[in-house]
């Protein structure tokens, strides 16, 4: 995809973010989308580890392993990485040092550097083998050798020889080959489909998000439900699970678990739905070398995931640099099978649940009400705040400021959302209430693809200019 269109597209993301200030009143997070999985097919499935020998250069768009039988049960960790290093199916002729391959001489075999995904190193032997192109050209195709990093450290260029290290900058790291989509998330529409988590121990379900929902549908002329599904089909702020330490899903008591925002590059979300899409992942995921929204704990058990964490910096897109808003006892139990890109893993319903995995997590009203003033400050210019805040703390309690509008738009979509914003914020605090001590309990079925990670962008959906 050109760099313009990429782009444009990054602009379209800004549209809609009034769209989520006026929703992040009902909600915090993204979702995914459903797939099956048979408990026959996983009974031996296993995960191969980052340390394996190979690296995984597989073109973007085609399946990372297939052991023939559909299921996908096992990753392959087996690839002749010379294989992956030569095109064209013409049958490649050896020849000695000094040999000329057509009109080239094969004697320049290219200097040591690092796979595509920074995973591994690559060297290069000096007896290179001749070969035609499809297009009948002669090129000189050197053998290519790889050394697996292991699974923490990433592949660096110094002093033009390739080495593995522990990354230094966001643009040294190397992401995780596992990873999941969330495809689709559910605001529960009545208690049949209550969701998710007692959080207070009164043995009730506690869903503010979904009461709050409901009480607030008739100051919008779309629903939670529709605001939600139109942010995940743009797939401009996807958001991502990256797995570390994975050994097996059968049973793994100690594995990594980073919420990450990607970028559907191609823009269509259809072929997203095959499970096999690789994402662009912001930037923004990362402080440095470290992801910046990561589960406390989480483990496998009879294919079982369990993620917990006391506190989360959930990543919401509501500007260019993303708002980490402070979550409180979040909470995801999710069945997990391989997906269709033979590594990749899917979520959906545990047991007798029907919707989808669960996600929970309390919203603190002070962070809901922070995330608003970002978004007001960094999206709404028209709004005359004369400096001050949209939602401010008042006597214990909160109440809204009376911004001037009359520089916005009502034409201009974002700006007229504005308008919303502004116009709607008192009816908005008085809905909004805590149910669960100081927080918003949420609730949200969410179903999950499997995915890969193509490596990072920036704020403006460029591949980043790294040193």
């Amino acid at each position: 995809m050109s760099r313009h269109l990429l782009t444009s597209r990054a602009a379209q993301c800004l549209r809609g973010r009034a769209g989520a200030a006026l929703v992040v009143l009902l909600m915090a997070c993204g979702g995914d989308g459903p797939r099956a999985g048979d408990d026959a097919a996983l009974s031996d499935a296993t995960v191969a580890a980052d340390t394996s020998a190979a690296p995984d250069t597989t073109p973007d768009l085609a399946p990372d392993s297939d052991d023939g039988d559909g299921a996908g049960d096992t990753f392959d960790t087996s690839r002749d990485a010379q294989s992956d290093a030569t095109t064209g199916d013409v049958a490649a002729s050896e020849v000695a040092d000094g040999v000329m391959c057509g009109s080239i001489a094969c004697d320049d075999p290219p200097p040591s550097g690092c796979s595509p995904d920074r995973l591994a190193t690559w060297t290069f032997g000096a007896e290179a083998a001749c070969e035609l192109d499809a297009g009948g050209f002669p090129l000189c195709r050197y053998p290519l050798s790889d050394a697996r990093c292991a699974e923490g450290d990433a592949c660096r260029v110094e002093e033009e020889r390739a080495i593995c290290a522990a990354p230094r900058t966001t643009c040294e790291v190397a992401l995780g080959r596992i990873g999941t989509w969330i495809s689709a998330a559910r605001v529960p529409a009545d208690e049949s489909e209550a969701c998710c988590f007692d959080f207070d121990g009164d043995g009730q379900i506690d869903n503010g998000l979904a009461d709050l929902a409901a009480a607030l549908q008739p100051l919008f002329a779309a629903g939670a439900q529709a605001f939600v599904d139109a942010f995940i089909q743009r797939g401009l702020n996807a958001y991502l699970l990256q797995y570390r330490r994975l050994d097996g899903i059968a049973s793994d008591s100690d594995v990594g678990v980073d919420v990450l925002l990607g970028l559907d590059v191609d823009g269509n979300h259809a072929d997203n739905l095959l499970g096999n899409e690789r994402f662009a992942v912001r930037m923004a995921s990362y402080d440095g070398p470290a992801p910046r929204s990561t589960f406390g704990t989480a483990a496998f058990s009879g294919f079982v995931l369990r993620a917990r964490s006391a506190n989360l910096a959930f990543p919401l897109p509501l500007a260019d640099a993303p708002f980490a808003a402070a979550l409180g006892d979040v909470r995801l139990d999710a069945r997990v099978t391989f997906g269709d890109n033979g590594r990749g893993l899917t979520l959906d319903a545990v047991g007798a649940d029907v919707h989808g995995a669960r996600f929970g997590a309390l919203f603190p009203v002070s962070e809901v009400y922070r995330a608003v003033n970002a978004f007001a400050r960094g999206s709404c210019a028209c709004l005359d705040l004369a400096g001050s805040d949209l939602v401010v703390a008042s006597g214990g309690g909160w109440q809204c400021a009376s911004p001037g509008s009359s520089a916005c738009n009502p034409e201009d979509p974002d700006e007229s959302q504005c308008i919303d914003l502004a116009t709607y914020c008192g009816a908005a605090l008085l809905l909004l209430r805590p149910d669960v001590a100081d927080s918003i309990s949420i609730g949200l079925w969410i179903q999950g693809l499997s995915a890969g990670f193509s490596g990072f962008v920036d704020a403006h959906g460029d591949v980043p200019e790294c040193p």
